[in-house]
């Protein structure tokens, strides 16, 4: 997230008007808000310019912040079951269960 960040400052941030426009033009064609990835095909899209938009690298470091806890839950639900602890592993289990119906909720 430092980095792009930094690489957003560094381009010139808010006066980077040639890269602004263009997501403004793109984000009114989509109807939503300009300079806002609100999908992961969003930012896998800004990955592909180049150079790379230094709001996509901040984008792609929040959704690795985010995708922390799931990986926590899973990694808990591999050793439970490795030590036989069938009540954990099903806690685990569930939470793991209510996270993938969040996300599939999320965009909707």
């Amino acid at each position: 997230m430092t980095l792009g960040i930094v690489g957003f400052a560094v381009r010139g941030g808010l006066k980077a008007e040639y890269v602004a426009e263009a997501r403004r033009v793109e984000s009114r064609r989509e109807g939503r808000a300009p300079d806002v990835y609100t999908s992961i095909a969003d930012v896998a899209r800004a990955w592909r310019r180049w150079p790379v938009e230094p709001l996509a690298v901040v984008s792609t470091g929040i959704m690795l912040l985010l995708t922390t806890p799931f990986a926590g839950v899973v990694a808990v639900f591999v050793v439970f079951l490795l030590r036989g602890d069938r009540r954990y592993a099903s806690i685990a289990a569930v939470l793991i269960v209510a996270l993938l119906v969040s996300l599939a909720f999320i965009n909707r």
